[in-house]
């Protein structure tokens, strides 16, 4: 086992007591409310956006000008938009999560939600385990490829998904060749 192995271990033991501490229905609750305010702030933003503009013009000083010419203020309202639609959509949600997590405070439920939610952090940190080895061991690093062949860890993920190592390995001669 080498550095790489310990870190990822590390990873996946401190995604079993993270899991452990927010429960299966806030752990999904947050995967899927993460999602749904991508969406939805992605989606909407350009609406509200133009109704930000109407409520709070900027000042003449701000909006006049060279600077007037640059795209500038759509940009501006665009982003704030995006950021007050994500972080309102995931406080709603969170909010939402928290009264829910309230009925599982029974004993029973209580162990059923905890290992749940291990279970589900369990994946989650697979996922992303999966998607940094794969990125790593086709990057033209070879450090990093020696990291990932002297380590067990990275090795049992290659294995676990061998056709889809192989298919990224071809795409990616396919797109450069």
């Amino acid at each position: 086992m080498n550095g790489l192995d310990w870190f990822l271990l590390l990873l996946l033991a401190g995604g079993v007591i993270r899991g452990y501490q927010k429960g299966l229905i806030l752990q999904a609750f947050s995967l899927v409310g993460s999602i749904f305010a991508l969406l939805a702030a992605y989606r909407l933003s350009g609406d509200f956006s133009q109704v930000l503009m109407e409520r709070f013009p900027l000042p003449e000083e701000v909006g006049g000008g060279w600077i007037g010419l640059l795209p500038i203020e759509g940009i501006l309202y665009r982003m704030l938009a995006f950021i007050l639609l994500f972080a309102g959509v995931k406080i709603l949600i969170s909010i939402i999560a928290r009264l829910l997590t309230g009925l599982f405070d029974i004993p029973v439920l209580s162990q059923i939600n905890r290992l749940g939610g291990v279970l589900l952090n369990l994946v989650q940190v697979f996922l992303i385990l999966f998607i940094g080895v794969h990125v790593m061991n086709f990057l033209p690093w070879e450090t990093g490829r020696e990291a990932i062949q002297e380590s067990f860890v990275c090795q049992g993920v290659l294995k676990l998904t061998p056709d889809l190592s192989e298919q990224i390995g071809d795409w990616l001669k396919k797109e450069t060749g």
